[in-house]
C-alpha cells in the first residue's frame, strides 16, 4: 500500500513515513514519542525532527535497539526506495566471526544507512573491503557499546593483538599505563612470537624529571591486568615517534621492533 503524503509530497505521519519510526523516541532525556509535537520532514537529510513538547530543543529521531542484550543499535528495516525517510544502525561485531558482541564487550564498529557512502572512487577493492553485501560500513575502530546504545572508542582493529587466541587490546594496557604520574606517553604494539603469534611490547617516555623503573611500571600493570596482557618488554624512550599529526607513530614502532628480531 502506498504511503500517503501531504501537498508538500511528505509523508502525512511518522508511522507512514516508515515502519522503523514507529515507536521511536527522541535523544536521551528528551519527552517521549507520546509528547511529540507535529513533526518537520527535511527532504535534504531525509530526517524527521520533532520538538518535544516539554522542552524547546530540536532532536532527530532515533530508534529503540532491537537487538536485546547486543551491542546493536538502530534500526532492523533496510529500505530498498525512498519511502523511509530515516534509517540507520549501527554495531559491534566480533573481527572473526562478523557475529554481534554482547553489551559491554569490544567489537569492531560498523554502521550502515544513508549515511555511508556508496564507496571510494575508481577504487572497487577498497571498496569492497570496507563495505559488505549487507551494507555495513566496516571502520576498523574497535569500540564498546552500553545498554543505551552509546559507543566508547577502545582502539584500531589494526592495532588489536593475538596472543595464543586471546584477543589483547593495546588501549586497555595503554590507560593502565597513564595512570602513572611519571608516564607522559605510552603505546603498545604487537611483537612476531614463533608459538603464539604476537606478543606485547610496551613504549613509554616520561614527563621532564620524572624516573620510573621497567619493573616498577610491569609491577603496576600486573595489579590491573591479567597475566597474558602483560608487555614481555617495556623501553623507556625520551620520545615517541610522531606521525605527521602528531599522533604515536606505532608502525614505526613495528618496524623498530621488526629491525631487532
Amino acid at each position: 500500500m502506498e504511503n500517503s503524503k501531504d501537498a508538500e509530497g511528505r509523508p502525512a505521519s511518522l508511522k507512514e513515513a516508515s515502519p522503523t519510526l514507529e515507536g521511536s523516541r527522541v535523544c536521551p532525556g528528551a519527552a517521549g514519542a507520546t509528547n511529540w509535537m507535529s513533526p518537520t520532514y527535511d527532504p535534504q537529510t531525509k530526517l524527521f525532527y520533532v520538538t518535544a513538547r516539554e522542552q524547546c530543543d530540536i532532536f532527530s529521531t532515533a530508534p529503540q535497539p532491537y537487538e536485546e542484550g547486543h551491542a546493536y543499535y538502530g534500526s532492523a528495516y533496510f529500505p530498498n526506495d525512498d519511502t523511509a525517510p530515516f534509517w540507520g544502525a549501527l554495531r559491534a561485531i566480533d573481527p572473526d566471526t562478523g557475529k554481534t558482541v554482547g553489551i559491554g564487550q569490544i567489537g569492531e564498529f560498523c554502521t550502515r544507512g544513508y549515511h555511508v557512502m556508496l564507496g571510494y572512487f575508481e577504487m572497487h577493492e577498497a571498496t569492497a573491503a570496507a563495505i559488505d553485501a549487507d551494507g555495513w560500513l566496516h571502520t576498523g575502530d574497535l569500540c564498546a557499546m552500553d545498554a543505551r546504545g552509546y559507543c566508547t572508542v577502545e582502539g584500531r582493529l589494526k592495532d588489536m593483538i593475538i596472543r595464543g587466541g586471546e584477543n589483547i587490546y593495546p588501549k586497555e594496557i595503554e590507560t593502565v599505563v597513564y595512570q602513572l604520574p611519571e608516564i607522559a606517553e605510552a603505546a603498545v604494539v604487537g611483537r612476531a612470537h614463533p608459538v603464539y603469534g604476537e606478543e606485547p611490547v610496551l613504549f613509554v617516555s616520561l614527563n621532564s624529571g620524572a624516573a620510573a623503573s621497567t619493573d616498577g611500571i610491569l609491577e603496576h600493570l600486573s595489579g590491573s591486568l591479567s597475566k597474558f596482557k602483560l608487555p614481555v618488554e617495556i623501553t623507556i624512550l625520551d620520545d615517541l615517534p610522531k606521525n605527521p599529526v602528531g599522533k604515536i607513530d606505532k608502525p614505526t614502532l613495528r618496524k623498530s621492533i621488526a629491525a631487532n628480531l
